[in-house]
């Protein structure tokens, strides 16, 4: 990597500003603030022996006589920043028998002029302090009220409401970006949890896999940890040394939390502290577990009852943050604001938009514009597709249980039904049933009959067990690479359903088989548009998959995917010139020359690793173009931020804004290229904006051009008819990179990479 320089590539900046589309206002949810202009002073502050935990430093670092020097200061366990500058100290100091050494290093000089990123980290530290004034609680990198919580008794689930913030420049100003945030909570104990487990046939191993993995939270301090294994062979009686004694867990929590362990018998979870090296050890019984479970989320009831606290509304967002704002004024949080000559508008910003119009979508002999909620559900039904893969007879295969042979039967005579009008042919399936639900069952079967230049597979499933399809999928991505598509029975039972069901299954059957199912007008030629995503492997510990999706057609409805194992953790993809030349090899397989322009868009990378990929990543990519004799084409890396928290509400009616807003002006970045978009349509909860950021690009677009390719992109994943988030080629780069990760854990046939059969 240290030969990877980056030097002839610079960052992109902004060209200027788009104009097309019609003009809407919209409120945000940054507040503009003002920072009294001066000088502050950085100190790095080092207590020996090391102590875990801000709390814990912050008492040491209260105990150096010498503190009353700083004046006004924060602290956030490490970092000392304040107005006076003081020489460096290093002084003793004793806490319950205990001698450290604090040492008080003076690092550098800061400015707020311009926000430099030490500056921005001074008021987010300076922010929290405030927080922490209101009785809001830090989990994580958010805050919560845990004494407001919202109780479903039901579903043994507490939801902490609460918030998140930051403050960055923007281009018109410092802001202060706030917003609604939700911790989810079991009620129940991780041990409570584990004893419905006990006494079943190997309930270890089964503990082990139902809690590895999971996130879970110490109540005492509200500190979240990654489980990565449950140890039955030690408890809360284990003895670890501290100052030199030998103490057990249970008495260390007793004397440090003043709390009680009942089971002295328990497991313990282990933590491996991938940074520091060593494990954490938890006790099940002072734990709970955050977020929700993959059987949590496939239940209805409870995500329909978790959605009403989760999925907030814009209007009452809105009204939310506002509260939230005016809560900052009181009396110890305002006088924290007003000893650092911090100012935070009372009203949200407001800003200006754009609303690009309505895309036209393109069968083979109909075309109609998607609607303003950006679907075109209408379309699919009863009208050829762009271009069909018909499937032949004993060419396929229907495969399901002997108690599922009715329900597979029905579905065969409406899945001809809806095939017809889309003009597919659907030639007689090789129909097999089998005795057992075991996987062994249907791939014994399956072993029997399949010849390489079949076309699809679908299994008609009693239920949507995990271990079943990882072996389903795992069978026919690596050993006999046919494309699969599996179906719950349930799904094929509400009759008034299944029309529409199986237009739906028709679609992602064609998609599979490599069929064009729709198109937009994209009106650029021999470009190839590239996804690039990263899941991390479930059970392949030490690695994680890069999923690789490159078009090679114009319409960019043809996708070429490649995934690739990677070290664990490891976003920066270290594979990417393997994987180029692969996709530019078979571009040019396909269409006797090679792409002129190339768009990048990369997913799954966080802002502070733009760096990393600059330097790193992109060089790979140009690297492939060498093994093309003066092959140089125009490129554009753009990556794509979902995780993020800006907001934005159409400022007349608080509400969602419609499909196609874009925003690249006034609250975007200085000195760099980039803009928000809102792709989809919501219809619960308030709409969440995907962040581009263009980190290269010479290909002579213009801002509106990149901007108009991106949205058209999203109307290309033929999973959905309507608009998704990123454009089409993450997404399927998405799709890739999770079931490779989550089900096969091997990299499947390359006879596949030309179907989307993911």
């Amino acid at each position: 990597f240290q030969k990877m320089t980056n030097k002839n590539i610079p960052l992109a900046t902004r060209p200027g500003y788009g104009a097309a589309g019609r003009p809407i206002d919209l409120t945000t949810n940054f507040f503009l603030m003002s920072i009294r202009t001066g000088q502050y002073y950085q100190y790095h502050v080092d207590i020996k022996p090391e102590v875990e935990g801000r709390k814990m430093k912050t008492t040491l670092f209260n105990k150096v006589s010498q503190i009353a020097k700083f004046g006004a200061h924060v602290f956030d366990g490490s970092i000392l920043f304040s107005k006076v500058k003081v020489t460096n100290i290093n002084e003793q100091v004793e806490h319950k028998g205990t001698d450290y050494s604090v040492e008080i290093k003076y690092t550098s000089t800061i400015s707020t002029q311009n926000l430099p990123p030490e500056t921005a980290q001074l008021f987010n530290i300076m922010i929290r302090r405030v927080y922490r004034e209101i009785k809001l609680v830090p989990v994580q990198r958010k805050y919560f009220d845990p004494s407001r919580p919202y109780s479903i008794p039901k579903h043994k689930i507490e939801i902490w409401p609460g918030f998140s913030s930051s403050i960055y420049g923007t281009e018109c100003g410092i802001i202060l970006n706030i917003d609604v945030a939700r911790k989810v909570l079991t009620t129940d104990s991780v041990l409570q949890m584990m004893k419905d487990f006990f006494g079943k046939p190997n309930h270890q191993e089964i503990i082990n896999k139902e809690f590895s993995g999971q996130i879970v939270m110490t109540r005492y301090n509200n500190r979240t940890y990654r489980i990565d294994r449950v140890d039955f062979t030690r408890s809360p009686k284990f003895q670890f040394e501290i100052n030199g004694e030998k103490v057990t867990i249970a008495n260390h929590v007793k004397v440090r939390h003043g709390l009680q362990v009942k089971d002295m018998n328990q497991p313990l979870l282990v933590c491996e502290n991938k940074k520091q090296g060593g494990e954490v050890l938890l006790i099940p019984e002072l734990c709970c577990r955050t977020g929700l479970t993959d059987e949590m989320i496939e239940d209805y009831r409870i995500m329909k009852d978790v959605g009403e606290y989760t999925r907030v509304p814009p209007a009452e967002r809105v009204q939310s943050l506002i509260d939230f704002r005016t809560s900052l004024k009181e009396k110890k949080a305002q006088g924290l604001l007003d000893d650092w000559g911090i100012k935070i508008d009372d009203q949200m910003k407001q800003t200006k938009g754009r609303v690009f119009p309505p895309e036209v979508i393109y069968l083979k002999n109909k075309q109609q514009a998607a609607s303003p909620t950006a679907d075109w559900t209408s379309l699919m039904r009863g009208d050829e597709l762009l271009k069909v893969v018909h499937l032949k007879p004993r060419k396929w295969v229907l495969i399901c249980t002997e108690r599922e042979a009715d329900t597979m039967n029905q579905f065969l005579a409406t899945f001809k039904k809806v095939a017809g009008p889309m003009k597919i042919d659907v030639g007689e399936p090789i129909v097999q049933t089998v005795a057992s639900d075991r996987a062994d069952a249907y791939i014994n079967a399956l072993k029997a009959i399949l010849q390489p230049d079949f076309q699809i597979v679908i299994f008609i499933l009693p239920t949507n067990r995990k271990d079943r399809y990882d072996q389903l999928k795992d069978f026919l991505s690596t050993q006999m690479p046919i494309p699969s598509q599996c179906i719950t029975a349930k799904t094929l039972q509400k009759e008034k359903m299944l029309m529409s069901v199986c237009t739906k299954i028709c679609v992602q059957v064609q998609a599979k088989c490599g069929a064009q199912i729709w198109q937009v007008q994209i009106p650029l030629t021999k470009i190839m548009v590239i996804g690039i995503d990263v899941y991390h492997d479930t059970v392949r510990k030490g690695e994680s998959v890069l999923a690789f999706c490159a078009t090679f057609t114009d319409n960019c409805t043809r996708l070429f995917s490649i995934p690739l194992f990677q070290r664990s953790g490891q976003e920066i993809a270290d594979n990417l010139s393997r994987c180029m030349g692969e996709a530019l090899q078979f571009y040019f397989a396909q269409n006797k020359i090679l792409p002129q322009t190339i768009f990048v868009y990369r997913d799954g990378v966080g802002d502070g690793q733009l760096d990393a990929v600059h330097k790193l990543e992109i060089p790979q990519l140009r690297r492939a173009f060498d093994q093309f004799q003066g092959y140089n084409p125009k490129m554009a890396v753009i990556v794509v931020k979902k995780r993020i928290s800006a907001r934005f509400f159409e400022a007349r009616t608080l509400s969602n804004p419609p499909p196609g807003t874009v925003v690249d002006r006034d609250v975007i970045g200085v000195g760099i290229y980039d803009f928000y978009l809102i792709a989809q349509h919501v219809t619960q909860g308030s709409a969440t904006p995907t962040h581009y950021h263009v980190l290269v690009d010479n290909t002579g677009l213009k801002p509106d051009h990149l901007q108009m390719l991106t949205y058209k992109l999203c109307h290309m994943y033929f999973n959905w008819s309507g608009t998704v988030r990123v454009p089409a080629p993450c997404q399927y780069a998405h799709k890739l990179a999770f079931l490779v990760g989550q089900s096969i854990h091997k990299s499947p046939h390359k006879r596949l990479a030309s179907n989307l059969y993911y």
